[in-house]
């Protein structure tokens, strides 16, 4: 069964802009970035890299600051997130 440890940058309330890349840290995820389907506030993310242990995605375009937990599905598994990713609008 998979399971979600952390996601970072976020830890403590920590934000990552968006277009950043996020590292998700856990357990018994797919060594196939495509097998692993990551979701963040009804988004689905693409996954850049992957091992057992940990999936890189890149966090979405939001039209404002937003937080929620992050979902990873492997297979008929799923694992949340104790905790929020906080996604960043970029204003320039």
């Amino acid at each position: 069964m998979s399971a979600v440890t952390g996601a970072y940058p976020i830890s403590s309330g920590v934000a990552v802009m968006e277009g950043g890349s996020v590292t998700i840290s856990g357990t018994n995820f797919s060594a196939t970035a495509t097998s692993n389907t990551v979701t963040w506030g009804g988004q689905t993310l693409t996954v850049t890299s992957a091992s057992v242990s940990s999936l890189t995605v890149t966090a979405p375009q939001v039209t404002s600051n937003n937080a929620s937990a992050v979902s990873v599905k492997v297979g008929s598994n799923t694992a949340t997130s104790s905790s929020n990713l906080t996604v960043l609008d970029v204003v320039l």
